[in-house]
């Protein structure tokens, strides 16, 4: 979920009509595809797929933005901030797919980098936000569909139940 919102940041801050954020909301749907198969397998198993995946999904995002931040005058220091973040933050989930007992440290490291980018952008990128009415909307509906897969979840059971 959080992968996703990063791509709902950017539609709100940079729209959802330029070729990048179409081509880039194209290209993340396959890392966002592998997360969710990922996600019902043993950490053990499947843990370094799921590390790659998110990884894929936050490069093509980093790209994205760098693409975006060309235009109009160039990135300020909140995007360059972000930018850094985001990149730093895919390398360690990378970086953990070679690890074992680790793994799951340099997790939670990449991830309070993705979260402490977020707000971290300056005042210009806040009055920047051409689609601040439909942001709210968005995230709203990220969290529709997040409780509906959580039903799901509840209702179909434990994996392995044998019920």
């Amino acid at each position: 979920w959080w992968a996703w919102l990063g791509n709902t940041s950017f539609a709100a801050r940079y729209g959802n009509s330029c070729r990048t954020y179409r081509w880039g909301t194209l290209a993340q749907i396959l890392p966002l595809a592998a997360l969710a198969i990922s996600v019902r397998g043993d950490l053990n198993d499947v843990g370094a797929f799921f590390a790659l995946a998110y990884a894929a999904g936050r490069a093509i995002l980093v790209v994205m933005l760098l693409i975006d931040g060309r235009k109009d005058g160039g990135m300020s220091a909140g995007d360059r901030r972000v930018v850094l973040g985001f990149t730093l933050g895919a390398l360690l989930w990378a970086a953990s797919a070679w690890l074992s007992g680790a793994a799951q440290l340099l997790w939670g490291l990449a991830l309070a980098l993705d979260v402490w980018c977020t707000p971290s952008a300056d005042r210009r990128s806040e009055r920047e936000l051409p689609h601040q009415i439909h942001f709210p909307e968005r995230v709203g509906l990220l969290f529709i569909v997040f409780l509906g897969a959580v039903v799901t979840e509840l209702i179909r059971g434990p994996p392995n139940s044998g019920c």
